[in-house]
């Protein structure tokens, strides 16, 4: 069987919420008028070709020449172009936009081998693309601050070190020296490439439950967290203790006064040194992330519900990655509480005689991030429907260090959607 136009690509068993749907772009702009993961997922522009050499077997290969993304997700990535550019240098003579990469030079290749059986539902899928759930990265190349470099910067404002302008002294308060980074060779902002693979399970138990367990792997591209400052300086950032509690003796960012070692602050020229002589001046790591997700669903007449835990392992590929996943991300200063695992419960009613409205609600995590929100709708006159959703993020992940640079996050706020559809 060979389709062609557009079309939802959906992945995973699980019936309201799968974890394997976060490999494909999302549509988290839907009107709420559906349930189904199918109505939710932003269709794509492809091809799909589908063979059965088996009755229970299918296999399926599908090829989207642009990746699509939903308008909010792109709204979020032009949001973080401006976060990042207020902090950053962009090559010369490029602006912001010049430098934000189009999701649609990217295309998408998905390979699913699914087989159907009376016992269980088993499924194998490969997939080569873009990575849109995640902060987009920098082209660029870190590089030493040459020392005939003319600078005004205020040795009396909050900073513990200063230099002066021909370089000849740039120390910290206790007098020991630090090295001066800036970007070079910026060429703008992209997604990270992405490669996965991903096995989902189903097992029927008792009357209309079912077992259903999710895996996914997938090597994808990060940036480090932790960059040159943004003020005249251009020097390694650096924090009070305050900041953070996580003074690790043996961490190579900590440096502390040699006449008193609780005097300390973070100096991140040792990282910033190993990436120009083992990363190549690049900013950019590879990072391999695990996805697993275990647990109940239930699909009824009137009732679909989701029962599971999620849980999510990331480290570096290589031992320089995973040193730069350690000691270069924020994640390690800031969010000492991120949770890896949380219940996910989504429950639905279907409404109505002929099941013309629903009703449902739902809570739960995922990558660190987690809330909680209601939904519902209606159909009308076979044609006409009217949803909505109404719900609270409770925890963002990055939220302290977004809004450390002045900007809001939507943690703790209330979002509400309305949306009409009409089917013709």
């Amino acid at each position: 069987m060979l389709k062609a136009g557009r079309m939802p690509v959906v992945l995973g068993q699980f019936e309201l919420f799968s974890p394997l749907g976060f490999l494909m772009p999302l549509k988290v702009t839907g009107t709420k008028t559906r349930s189904s993961r199918a109505d939710m997922t932003l269709a794509q522009d492809g091809v799909q070709l589908s063979l059965f050499p088996l009755q229970q077997l299918e296999v399926q290969l599908t090829t989207i020449p642009k990746t699509r993304i939903d308008r909010a997700t792109e709204k979020r990535n032009r949001q973080f172009v401006d976060l990042e550019s207020e902090g950053l240098n962009f090559a010369p003579g490029q602006s912001v936009s010049e430098a934000f990469e189009d999701i649609g030079d990217h295309d998408t290749m998905v390979a699913r081998v699914l087989y159907v059986g009376n016992l269980f539902t088993l499924g194998v899928t490969a997939i080569e693309g873009a990575e849109t759930g995640e902060d987009m990265v920098r082209d660029a190349r870190l590089s030493k601050r040459p020392c005939d470099y003319d600078v005004n910067f205020n040795p009396n404002d909050f900073n513990f070190g200063f230099y002066n302008n021909d370089c000849t002294e740039s120390f910290f308060r206790d007098g020991s020296r630090f090295d001066i980074y800036e970007l070079t060779g910026d060429e703008g902002l992209r997604y990270s490439d992405m490669s996965a693979q991903a096995v989902e399970l189903n097992v029927p138990f008792f009357n209309k439950w079912n077992f259903t367990f999710e895996y996914s792997v997938f090597e994808h591209e990060r940036q480090i967290d932790v960059m040159p400052r943004w003020d005249d300086s251009s020097r390694p950032r650096d924090y009070f203790p305050g900041f953070n509690d996580k003074l690790q003796p043996g961490n190579p960012n900590v440096h502390c006064a040699q006449d008193n070692p609780n005097d300390c602050q973070y100096d991140f020229s040792a990282t910033y040194e190993r990436i120009l002589n083992e990363n190549n001046g690049s900013i950019i790591f590879d990072m391999q992330t695990q996805r697993v997700s275990a647990g109940i669903s239930y699909k009824g007449d009137k009732w679909l519900m989701n029962f599971q835990i999620a849980h999510q392992m990331q480290e570096g590929v290589e031992a320089l990655d995973e040193y730069l996943r350690e000691y270069a991300s924020y994640d390690l200063f800031f969010d000492d509480d991120m949770i890896d695992a949380i219940p996910i419960i989504n429950v639905a009613r279907q409404l109505g005689a002929e099941n013309q409205g629903y009703l449902g609600g739902g809570f739960g995590a995922f990558t660190q991030n987690y809330g909680m929100g209601v939904f519902g709708g209606w159909r009308f006159f076979e044609r006409l429907e009217i949803g909505g959703f109404a719900g609270m993020a409770l925890d963002i992940t990055g939220a302290d260090e977004i809004e450390a640079r002045g900007y809001e996050t939507p943690e703790d706020s209330v979002f509400v959607s309305v949306g009409v559809n009409y089917l013709f």
